[in-house]
């Protein structure tokens, strides 16, 4: 009683316009929209054939869901008296395949074009007079597109192939007399080979064939010997597992049965268990996964249809249908998508009562889904069934009615809104996410058909905007189709003008904002957040609870944080489904206090300018690596290498260099947010302490290179932040103006700085790594030169300048995890190599 009465209380009805935005160029008089899709994947376009008034031919063309206006002709100019009748796309989503229909002798020819654009360009060869082309298969991989066609003699239809780009043409099915027809192919999974129904060997006796995708005349026949008399029916399936079922009067003339073989033709089997001899299969299916068989008819018992399955190699029969009443019959079984269950109406319970019916596709469980709706009444035949629940229309109490049912519990709801008197729903579906059903139906008002949705929550709306007089869907034949993602629905429909049927795109869900939601900055920066968002044509923006003084204009917050501390506001957008809302948390750290810091150890002014007092200066380690926090260094001997772990980092350091701080001192250079630390080292590579240098101007400067610059002894640091350039320059550590950089070196390929002498100063040399060269750039605004070319697999790791002569300096080079020191005049590596494999990251020293 529950099951029965539960769908009379399934949703809130409210029915409003929703609002749609026209993606067609403007239409004229007699404008109409023929056939239209969404590209699918993560393309967000719409490709379609419309005709911009009824003078003119029919074209194709694409247009971006989301943003609208930018209608691309992408069939070209097309010859007289042609007009593009059908289009499909590759599986991979990059072609579209198009034929075009000459009205002036009424055949047709296959084109295909680039998703994104460029040239069309014809697939199939060069017709004899009359020929035409008939239909078209595009190949799993996308790399051939099969057609049917009467190409080389007129009314004698066989089987081509073409690459998709156009060219390499060739016929797939061999010599075949004038008699016959080759026809129906099926390409298999690996794209290599056709399987085709054709007469060739025998006038009027249809076999199964398959033939190289490429030609060639080489093929095999699938099916088994026939009897005298015998036929295969040219409706065949094609398993992925490998098989081909296929029905067929092979054995008794007269008497059409079920069997499978394999794509090399060998174990042919017949499937069916035995039946009446007046009893006929009216037809099979395949479940998704390709290993069973359903099939029906009344093989069982002349007159009644039932339906049964069967393993696609052969094996036991199960009958998936219940035990039916007497004259009660199937009609028009479906295997859900996910293989699960066989769905059919039937007059199973009550004789002349259709109603819906599922069971396992292997037999049992057996149940009646619908509730009941009267005697005589009937679900129709056009259900949709998807991996949950069936869409079905009933005939009920002389109209069209709705509704779901649940595959486990048979769960029914309603899914139309109270009909006006006169009303019915004419077509139905279902959004991919299945949280959404559409339909059509004379709703509002008797005779004029539009567009409705019910959502999840059982509110149902008018997609559609107010159409003119004599506007409406048609009901055979809607144009209506729904994206992957469940986002947007497209419809054609004459909304705007009696009989101009243009296309319109509607977006089934608020926008979702793609703007980032978490943002950090300091009092003094002023915020400028730029909403954004997909899932459009985007209406509006617009923010709330926002911090004091912040302002909103268009989609951008502008704000000037006052005070440290977390802030939040939240970010909206609107489409014609709503607002979308996502909450912004902004994290404001406190203006950094910059001071001159002191030097760490107060140097002794230099003898004489511009000269290092000390060249006896030895770094304690060779090589240094960072792994994790652990900071290692190496020392060669002449054993070959010995690795010692120097110090361990804190949370947020990060090691930056290594090199003489005042002549006699050694350390680490350690970054940590702002500032800059000295890990101060002993001759033999132990620590002795630690001493904070100096403060970066923000947390957006990064420590790249570190050097002697001006030659005083004292290390100086090159740094960065975004695209600009500049130094920290000793003994004070006061930032240089910083420099944009330009070309295509960028401050993160910088592994080196030097100092040059010139007549009056010293001036920086910057040293980068770049597509297996180094590079030498005096001063910023010159020009960098090529200096150095590493061997052939060869990666630099670290630059090792010297402290008393620069032109001495060495590269730590890498190949395959060991590692060698080469000095930069030397242009080729010697051997032996030291491995380093899971030491870190190489850093050092300088």
């Amino acid at each position: 009683m529950v099951r029965v009465l539960g769908w009379f209380f399934i949703y809130v009805l409210t029915v409003k316009g929703w609002g749609s935005t026209k993606l067609n160029s403007p239409m004229m008089v007699g404008g109409r929209t023929y056939v239209a899709n969404f590209v699918g994947g993560n393309s967000e376009d719409v490709v379609f054939v419309a005709r911009l008034a009824g003078n003119q031919p029919s074209e194709l063309f694409r247009v971006n869901y989301e943003q609208g206006g930018n209608v691309v002709n992408l069939s070209g100019i097309l010859p007289p008296q042609a007009s593009v009748s059908d289009f499909s796309f590759s599986p991979d989503k990059k072609w579209i395949i198009f034929d075009l229909l000459y009205l002036d002798d009424w055949h047709w020819e296959l084109f295909s074009v680039p998703v994104a654009g460029g040239p069309v360009v014809k697939l199939n060869g060069a017709l004899v007079n009359g020929g035409s082309v008939h239909a078209w298969w595009v190949s799993p991989d996308s790399k051939r597109v099969v057609y049917t066609a009467d190409q080389q003699i007129n009314d004698l239809v066989e089987i081509f192939s073409s690459r998709i780009e156009g060219g390499d043409n060739f016929r797939v099915n061999p010599d075949i007399p004038l008699w016959a027809i080759a026809f129906d192919p099926i390409i298999t999974s690996d794209s290599q080979s056709v399987v085709y129904c054709s007469d060739f060997e025998k006038d009027n006796v249809a076999q199964i064939y398959k033939s190289p995708i490429q030609g060639g005349g080489s093929w095999i026949r699938l099916n088994g010997d026939l009897v005298p008399g015998g036929n295969v029916n040219f409706n065949f399936l094609l398993s992925p597992e490998g098989y081909v079922v296929y029905r067929a009067d092979q054995d008794v003339d007269g008497m059409e049965e079920l069997y499978s073989t394999k794509l090399d033709g060998t174990d042919n089997i017949k499937l069916n268990a035995p039946f009446n001899s007046k009893g006929k299969i009216f037809n099979m299916a395949l479940n998704p996964q390709g290993n069973r068989v359903v099939y029906w008819g009344d093989v069982e018992e002349y007159g009644k249809s039932e339906v049964f399955s069967v393993p696609v190699g052969g094996g036991a029969v199960s009958k998936v249908s219940g035990p039916l009443v007497d004259k009660g019959s199937v009609f028009l079984p479906t295997v859900t998508p996910d293989g699960q269950y066989v769905v059919y109406t039937a007059d199973q319970s009550i004789d002349n009562t259709i109603e819906l019916y599922r069971s396992r596709v292997s037999g049992g469980e057996n149940a009646k889904l619908n509730p009941f709706f009267g005697l005589g009444n009937n679900i129709v035949f056009d259900y949709v069934t998807t991996s949950n629940q069936v869409l079905y229309r009933v005939w009920n109490q002389n109209r069209f009615e709705s509704f779901s049912s649940s595959l486990v519990n048979g769960t029914t709801k309603k899914i139309n809104a109270p009909l006006t008197p006169g009303g019915s729903v004419e077509w139905v579906g279902i959004s991919p996410d299945e949280k959404k059903t559409v339909y059509i139906a004379d709703q509002e008002q008797d005779g004029r058909n539009e567009l409705y949705c019910r959502k999840e929550s059982g509110e149902v709306v008018k997609l559609n905007d107010p159409l003119v007089p004599g506007g409406q869907f048609n009901e055979f034949l809607p144009l209506v189709g729904i994206n992957d993602a469940s986002t947007h629905l497209i419809y054609a429909v004459d909304q705007d003008v009696d009989e101009v049927k243009e296309l319109y795109v509607i977006p089934l869900v608020p926008p979702l904002i793609t703007s980032p939601t978490n943002i950090s900055l300091q009092v003094g920066e002023v915020l400028h957040y730029q909403i954004t968002a997909k899932y459009g044509p985007i209406l509006d923006y617009d923010a709330e609870l926002l911090p004091a003084g912040a302002m909103v204009q268009s989609n951008q917050v502008t704000w000037a944080p006052t005070q440290a501390g977390a802030f939040s506001f939240q970010a909206r957008a609107r489409n014609d489904a709503g607002w979308g809302t996502t909450n912004v948390t902004v994290n404001v750290e406190p203006e950094p206090v910059v001071t001159p810091p002191s030097p760490p150890l107060p140097p002794e002014p230099p003898i004489e300018t511009n000269k290092v007092t000390d060249c006896s200066l030895k770094a304690p380690f060779d090589v240094l690596f960072q792994k994790r926090k652990r900071v290692n260094g190496m020392r060669l001997i002449s054993e070959g290498a010995r690795v010692q772990t120097i110090t361990r980092l804190g949370k947020k350091e990060r090691l930056r260099g290594a090199g003489w701080l005042n002549p006699g001192q050694y350390g680490l250079i350690v970054q940590s947010n702002i500032w800059v630390k000295a890990i101060l080292m002993s001759s033999n590579g132990s620590e002795i302490g630690r001493q904070e240098l100096t403060q970066l101007p923000q947390r957006r400067f990064k420590i790249r290179a570190t050097g002697d610059v001006n030659q005083d002894g004292w290390l100086d640091f090159a740094v960065s932040r975004n695209k600009e350039m500049g130094l920290l320059l000793s003994p004070n550590y006061s930032l240089t103006s910083l420099q944009k950089m330009n070309g295509s070196l960028r401050a993160r390929h910088l592994v080196g700085l030097l100092g040059a002498t010139s007549e009056t100063k010293s001036e920086p040399v910057f040293i980068f790594n770049k597509k297996k060269k180094m590079w030498r750039q005096d001063q910023p605004r010159q020009a960098p030169v090529p200096f150095f070319e590493l061997p052939k697999h060869y990666r630099a790791r670290a630059f090792l300048w010297d402290v008393c002569n620069s032109d001495t300096s060495r590269l730590v080079i890498t190949r395959r995890k060991r590692l060698e020191i080469v000095p930069l005049q030397i242009q080729r590596v010697e051997k032996p190599y030291i491995s380093y494999r899971g030491l870190g990251k190489i850093v050092g020293p300088k």
